[in-house]
């Protein structure tokens, strides 16, 4: 890497940092200043600040991953080799990562137990979905989830409209 994009990435960084711990600090000033609508004003731009820098971190992850799942195996193949030794960090090869969706999931489960991999199949419930349930329960019919089957919480949360 160039040194003048070392340099710039380690400013990010300190920069990051540094705003982070700006923010952290005016939170902190303006939840002990107990004044809701600063509150709400703060939240509104920490929220807003915080977005655009998501949006960069996230290009940067989709640039790293580039890197690693297509860049660098083309050149690798390009050059007809499965691993280089590079200095600072020894012998770097390619890997593999394997994954596998079941499209028709009666006939998928039905495949895997046929073959003895039965012990792979497991139920699973949404949470989404398992907690429009239980407000539907409580809030609609008046009926609590039992407590020693489901655990049941309600976190609030301050949703802002666009300006």
């Amino acid at each position: 890497m160039k040194p003048e994009t070392q340099a710039a990435c380690f400013a990010a960084q300190r920069a990051l940092q540094t705003a982070y711990e700006l923010l952290q600090r005016e939170a902190l000033e303006t939840i002990t200043s107990n004044d809701a609508p600063d509150l709400v004003r703060f939240y509104a731009n920490a929220s807003e600040e915080a977005e655009v820098m998501r949006e960069t971190m996230t290009a940067l992850a989709k640039l790293e991953k580039d890197l690693s799942y297509a860049a660098i195996p083309a050149c690798f193949d390009t050059h007809g080799i499965q691993n280089v030794r590079v200095n600072g960090y020894g012998l770097v090869s390619l890997n593999r990562r394997w994954s596998c969706s079941i499209l028709d999931k009666p006939k998928g489960y039905a495949y895997l137990r046929d073959n003895g991999q039965a012990g792979m199949i497991t139920e699973t419930c949404n949470a989404m979905t398992l907690g429009a349930w239980a407000k539907s329960e409580v809030e609609d019919k008046g009926v609590e989830p039992p407590d020693a089957i489901f655990k049941t919480a309600i976190a609030r949360y301050v949703s802002l409209r666009a300006k």
